[in-house]
């Protein structure tokens, strides 16, 4: 029978307000954060999972998604919006990504991609636009990227070229693209790769991974699990919480951590069990920012760009296409030519403004209130996820993402985002959780293919380095402190 009732966190803040029926969230209700008491989703729901129209917000209040949801996914017609409010996607969605018809947006708000999507990429037929209106291409697409018969647009409207495109490329072949055999998704060539390792995680057709909590990493091979020859300071935090849910940071695990682990450079912050300086490794400070052999060099390069680490006349320079690929070139002569400390740039822990959004830091030492915030968040993260359940759906803006590193039997999951999250999940122990590959690097890493990656083939990395990182990612937490 249906009946409305309110769930409230253990502090008696609400949770959730709403229909209730059998014992499950069914019908409409509204959902809310736990700090700030703002709205985190509301609408319909089914068998606690957001099923139907509904709308979901940031803690800050603004609007990121409204549309259909199915079984906590996005799915059917929905609007996706950045944290400015400016509409980013409208359209078709389907396993929480666009796939259908649909448009893509610039930051301006005018269309960038216009068409045919699948799995969250431009597959199909469509248009792209330059950002002050005119169209740039008109034809089909693959995996994002052009492929197919399609017309290329100058800036004034002049057509430049007409004919096939193979990979992003003009095909100069004289064979007709359309006869051309169909080539394997981005989807079919990861799944084949994983058929030929016994225990790799599954990848489903939506693009999600399903992996073992005790196959993640933080970014610095932190293990994400608190068993066996495991320790983790922010799940060890979490169980302490669960025992006395009066717990202060002062008094937390986590505190001790911070203050009894700090790093002098960028090597020590891996725990290497290594008494051997690895180059890059070594000459960087512990918070550098800096790539992974198995990074995309245009990755690194888009990310430089946003932080507004190049500028011209004082002002940085834009994200676009033609400064990341500038740009990529330039890292990897950075990298060969330039010591690293005159321009790899160092973000070390600062006092939270915001205490909200902390930035997650894997090691100290930090500010007290910066301490405070992560922990504050971290206890917030798993009340709600303990009180509501994990609702994949319902974590947009740090989904779980990373690279997969595989080694014969075994593999493990390099996560990029969603650490507070990871860690709630283990804390309460769950076995798997969902992920995507990351767009930073090519998702799945072998080793026999480290030599051809770009910062090992181009000299950034050596192959022992990279091998000896690719090892290290494979070691429990005992056996790194261990070897030091």
């Amino acid at each position: 029978m249906k009946e409305k009732a309110t769930i409230v966190f253990s502090d008696r803040k609400i949770a959730y307000e709403g229909d209730i029926e059998d014992g499950f969230l069914n019908g409409n209700g509204t959902l809310y954060y736990h700090d700030t008491q703002t709205i985190q989703y509301e609408g319909e729901w089914r068998r606690n999972l957001p099923e139907g129209v509904g709308k979901a917000f940031r803690p800050d209040g603004t609007l990121w998604y409204e549309g259909s949801w199915k079984a906590g996914l996005r799915e059917g017609r929905g609007k996706d919006y950045d944290e400015n409010g400016t509409l980013k996607y409208e359209g078709e969605w389907k396993g929480n990504l666009p796939e259908g018809q649909g448009i893509k947006y610039h930051p301006s708000g005018k269309p960038w991609y216009e068409g045919s999507f699948k799995a969250g990429e431009a597959d199909g037929y469509g248009k792209a636009y330059f950002e002050d209106g005119p169209v740039a291409y008109d034809g089909l697409w693959r995996n994002g990227i052009r492929h197919g018969l399609g017309k290329l647009y100058g800036a004034e409207g002049h057509l430049e070229y007409f004919g096939p495109w193979k990979d992003g490329e003009i095909w100069e072949e004289e064979q007709k693209a359309n006869t051309e055999p169909a080539a394997e998704s981005f989807i079919e060539s990861k799944q084949k790769v994983l058929t030929h390792y016994e225990g790799a995680p599954g990848l489903l057709s939506s693009g999600e991974l399903i992996v073992e909590i005790t196959a993640c990493l933080t970014p610095h091979f932190l293990p994400l699990s608190d068993t066996d020859e495991n320790w983790n300071p922010f799940v060890a935090t979490l169980k302490q919480f669960e025992t006395n849910p009066q717990l202060r940071y002062e008094d937390s695990v986590l505190k001790g951590y911070y203050d009894s682990y700090p790093r002098e450079n960028l090597q020590q912050a891996f725990l290497l069990p290594t008494r051997t300086e690895l180059k890059p490794f070594w000459d960087l400070k512990p918070h550098a920012k800096f790539p992974l052999p198995w990074s995309k060099p245009e990755a690194y390069a888009r990310s430089l760009l946003k932080k507004g680490f190049l500028r011209y006349n004082d002002k940085a320079l834009q994200a676009n296409d033609q400064n990341v690929g500038e740009m990529a070139r330039m890292v990897v002569e950075l990298c060969l030519n330039r010591p690293f400390s005159t321009w790899v740039p160092n973000y070390p822990p600062q006092v939270v403004t915001d205490m909200n959004h902390p930035v997650f830091f894997e090691y100290g030492p930090v500010p007290e209130n910066q301490g405070e915030a992560i922990f504050r968040k971290l206890v917030r993260v798993y009340e709600s996820v303990r009180t509501i359940g994990y609702l994949p759906g319902l974590f947009p803006e740090r989904p779980i993402s990373g690279t997969l590193l595989l080694a014969k039997s075994r593999y493990r999951f390099v996560a990029e985002s969603g650490f507070f999250l990871l860690s709630a999940l283990s804390a309460l122990g769950c076995q798997t959780v969902a992920a995507v590959l990351s767009p930073e690097s090519d998702g799945i890493v072998e080793r026999d293919q480290l030599p051809e990656l770009p910062f090992v083939k181009t000299g950034v990395y050596t192959e022992e380095v990279a091998n000896i990182l690719f090892d290290h990612a494979f070691l429990s937490f005992k056996e790194k402190l261990a070897g030091r």
